[in-house]
């Protein structure tokens, strides 16, 4: 009886080995779930959840695996089908990599299964399998955070940009407002200098009438000095924000996600 109990602590010692060594199950190095796959049949998958909204991290991953050469296939039930692929981020060989996305506007699930033919699912008891995911799946994290940071530092471009234009714009306005105001001043010295003195003999219409060129250019004078500061205001305003947008891309820049 002795040697009984003894032959099964050595079989179950051996068999906990096996697992720990990657020739068994085990406990999961990753998250497998059962979803509704490509074709809409039950499969299990690998998984892992991120605080950020889908849609953000199907961008991000895709972005990704195109820059590192993956080329994705139309949707099939939430799943991107990268066929005939050679990732040795996830596999060896040659094999088909489908990416699922689920999720809200303010948490996602990315999930991967992959295929070496048609329905021929990796096992996601393979321990190879669940640790090269695992890895994978974890530096998904830097990359979305890297793609959320890239976004922000383009927003802050376009902002940027709007700000340069309406800084020009309104150098461009006090130009010709400074140029109006000189050209005024100009039309009241030639008014003054043609002045009539009055006197007795003098026409009282063509009094009235230089009079009141002379108010109006006056008037004009006093709308364009207002405009004018207003504008300088507006231009220092915008002086100010073009140079706070221009900060923020530097300091987007020098503090990328570690």
């Amino acid at each position: 009886m002795k040697k009984l109990l003894n032959l099964a602590l050595a079989v179950f010692i051996s068999a906990t080995s096996a697992f720990a060594n990657g020739n068994g199950f085990g406990t999961p190095l990753v998250d497998v779930r059962t979803v509704a796959g490509p074709n809409k049949e039950m499969v299990s998958v690998f998984a892992k959840d991120y605080p950020y909204p889908v849609k953000t991290i199907q961008a991000a991953v895709s972005e990704r695996l195109k820059s590192e050469g993956l080329k994705g296939k139309g949707a099939k039930n939430n799943f991107t089908a990268y066929m005939g692929t050679k990732y040795n981020h996830l596999w060896d060989n040659n094999f088909d990599l489908y990416i699922g996305y689920a999720g809200t506007k303010t948490a996602g699930t990315v999930q991967v299964l992959m295929s070496t033919g048609y329905a021929n699912y990796v096992d996601v008891r393979d321990r190879q399998a669940q640790k090269r995911v695992a890895e994978w799946l974890d530096g998904l994290d830097l990359t979305i955070r890297n793609y959320i940071h890239n976004q922000k530092i383009a927003e802050a471009e376009d902002a940027l940009d709007d700000a340069q234009k309406e800084y020009d714009k309104l150098v461009k306005e006090k130009r010709n407002l400074e140029k109006d105001i000189q050209e005024n001043d100009e039309a009241i010295k030639r008014l003054e200098a043609q002045r009539t003195v009055a006197s007795a003999t003098v026409d009282a219409k063509v009094l009235a009438k230089e009079q009141k060129e002379a108010a109006k250019l006056q008037d004009k004078k006093t709308k364009l000095s207002q405009k004018l500061t207003a504008v300088t205001k507006d231009l220092e305003k915008a002086k100010n924000k073009r140079e706070k947008q221009h900060d923020t891309i530097l300091d987007l820049k020098n503090n990328r996600p570690q």
